[in-house]
């Protein structure tokens, strides 16, 4: 049978594991929207450059 500090130890443990899996999946789609926008930007920049002037 467990204590309640031992159970109250492996609730902290989860709740540390949970947050920092929430973590890495924010940095994970900030990193997938910054690349985008990059992408975005160099087609942009390359439809430009081969655009005819006017």
């Amino acid at each position: 049978m467990q204590t309640a500090s031992d159970q109250a130890f492996w609730l902290i443990v989860m709740c540390v594991c949970l947050a920092t899996c929430f973590v890495r999946v924010f940095w994970d789609i900030e990193e997938a929207r910054r690349r985008r926008q990059q992408r975005r930007d160099l087609v942009r920049d390359a439809r430009r450059a081969i655009s005819p002037s006017q």
